[in-house]
């Protein structure tokens, strides 16, 4: 007998998060990307990621343990984003 399938309740607290703004720099075998995201609540925060070009592909730097290297980080303002609006 197949056991009954279950659905995690849906949080009242569930925060929507959109992308509000992007920078990228890099180098030939290098580049970060940091995105911005706004919540619901008016919060700013963005991530960082970056990526190494190898055998002809970019490939994303993650620990060992396959976390990102950095946490979200909580921002002021967009000031220095290239802002992504339209969504």
């Amino acid at each position: 007998m197949k056991a009954p399938q279950t659905q995690a309740p849906a949080s009242a607290s569930a925060m929507k998060v959109q992308i509000a703004g992007f920078n990228v720099s890099y180098t030939a075998n290098q580049a970060v990307v940091e995105l911005a995201f706004k919540a619901d609540n008016g919060a700013l925060a963005s991530v960082r990621t970056t990526l190494l070009w190898q055998d002809g592909d970019w490939k994303g730097v993650v620990a060992d343990s396959g976390a990102p290297l950095e946490e979200p980080r909580q921002v002021r303002d967009l000031s220095g984003f290239i802002l992504w609006s339209g969504a």
